[in-house]
């Protein structure tokens, strides 16, 4: 049996990688494909072709952020990408979901990208 210590040890391990794996998604958000001259696949693909291909575009920039955080988050697996709304017109939001390697406990992020291109994940 576990005790007390050893319970509320591995709940804030779990705490503990949510958040970093949130500030980690914020960096990839932040960072357009590209930017990176020693990866160039690293970061959010160019988001204006979505102005042009509006709404079928939407599934495909699901699919490529999905992909980016396959590839360069790898403590999350089964990694899932949805649109998700915004009281604000001019936010881009997008809802994470997958599953922790290690622990296989199901993160779900919300996933906001402001006019200026920040990203902020909750």
């Amino acid at each position: 049996m576990r005790g007390l210590f050893e319970r509320l040890e591995r709940g804030a391990r779990e705490l503990d990688e949510a958040r970093s794996i949130a500030a980690h998604l914020a960096v990839l958000f932040d960072t357009r494909q590209g930017g990176a001259e020693g990866e160039v696949r690293l970061g959010r693909p160019d988001l204006t072709d979505l102005l042009h291909t509006w709404p079928e575009g939407v599934r495909g920039i699901e699919r490529a952020l999905a992909a980016m955080i396959e590839r360069f988050e790898p403590r999350l697996v089964g990694v899932e990408v949805r649109a998700a709304q915004s009281p604000d017109p001019l936010v881009l939001a997008w809802e994470v979901r997958g599953k922790s390697r290690s622990t296989t406990r199901a993160h779900r992020f919300l996933t906001e990208l402001d006019t200026f291109g920040r990203a902020r994940v909750r």
